[in-house]
């Protein structure tokens, strides 16, 4: 949902590292690797109730997502070399997306256990959604946003919604059962509109 504001934004918020870094050639796979490593450092921080120091570790670990992008745009790489980029970016972030929430189900599992298997199973069926729509060769439903590898359909609970979750659970940790019902609640009514909509515009291929 708030995507479509954030997205076209992010290559001039990181510009500035963004041109530091391709200028010295560094790989935007390694920075979406380095990213992922502070995205684990985030897990067992909130596992061990450290949750500034997760919050520090998300905030780099959000950084670089963004940072691998502009990078890969600013460099010169391949079809094959983009895609393959692209394709880790994804992966690395649902898992850490998925240990996020499975941290605070290990860290007080009594409260947030149950709640954590719904949101889990939500990012089952968001991502299932978008990853299916992509393979079944649909076209580019964000075509007026800044290229990327890959693109989500348009939902209520999209990346920027999930930052901004993370970031309230990690601010207000014993409110985690809150708000994860409520950004299961979101997740559930973007996996209803992504597969009627991503069903309807297959139809419409040629």
């Amino acid at each position: 949902m708030l995507d479509r504001f954030t997205m076209p934004n992010i290559d001039r918020w990181v510009s500035v590292p963004a041109d530091w870094l391709a200028v010295r050639k560094v790989s935007p796979d390694l920075i979406t690797v380095a990213g992922f490593l502070f995205g684990l450092a985030c897990v067992v921080s909130i596992v061990y109730s450290q949750f500034a120091l997760a919050l520090s570790a998300l905030a780099i670990n959000r950084l670089a997502d963004g940072l691998d992008g502009a990078v890969a745009r600013r460099s010169s790489r391949t079809a094959a070399a983009a895609k393959a980029g692209g394709y880790l970016d994804i992966c690395l972030d649902f898992l850490f997306y998925a240990g996020f929430v499975l941290a605070f189900a290990l860290q007080n599992p009594d409260d947030n256990a149950l709640i954590a298997a719904v949101v889990l199973a939500c990012y089952i069926g968001t991502g299932s959604s978008f990853l299916a729509f992509a393979a079944a060769g649909g076209d580019d439903p964000r075509a007026d946003l800044p290229k990327k590898t890959f693109y989500y359909l348009q939902g209520l609970a999209e990346g920027t919604e999930t930052v901004i979750f993370m970031l309230l659970c990690l601010m207000l940790p014993t409110w985690f059962t809150q708000f994860a019902l409520v950004f299961a609640l979101m997740c559930s009514v973007t996996l209803s509109t992504r597969i009627y909509s991503g069903y309807r515009r297959l139809l419409t291929l040629e």
